[in-house]
């Protein structure tokens, strides 16, 4: 009995993980995720969906733990804000719009999070938990492992 107590409680804790999502209003922030790293840089991954019938605007980004947070275009750009349109998503990663988080305070550390406040146009402020990730996972992606 305690064997099968444990399984269920493991699985929902994982169920739980996997469904990091915050949302506001008619927005949904999917797992916004760091790469952990030694470096003054990282970059913030994310899925934005707006579930809404009318477009929105991502403005800016604050967090306590880097200089800076910037918004790049897909060319790497520094851009006044990402748009999102109606009913559509937007994913924040390389090669596309990215945030990314300059002169960091502190060398981050997988499993640790930290809170980033976005600034929307017409939803307003949200303050997420931004996970980070080893770093061994980036190449385990790109391996196919």
């Amino acid at each position: 009995m305690r064997q099968l107590l444990f399984a269920f409680s493991f699985a929902a804790l994982l169920v739980t993980a996997s469904a990091h999502e915050i949302t506001l209003k008619s927005l949904k922030i999917v797992h916004p995720w760091v790469y952990e790293t030694e470096e003054q840089q990282a970059a913030l991954h994310a899925m934005i969906r707006n579930t809404g019938d009318a477009p929105e605007r991502l403005l800016w980004a604050t967090t306590t733990i880097a200089d800076g947070a910037f918004i790049l275009d897909a060319h790497g750009k520094e851009t006044t804000g990402v748009p999102i349109p109606a009913r559509g998503e937007v994913s924040l990663r390389s090669g596309g719009p990215q945030i990314i988080l300059r002169g960091l305070k502190k060398p981050l550390r997988a499993y640790d999070s930290f809170d980033l406040v976005l600034v929307f146009r017409d939803a307003g402020n949200i303050t997420i938990d931004v996970l980070v990730e080893q770093a061994d996972a980036r190449n385990k992606q790109r391996t196919g492992g």
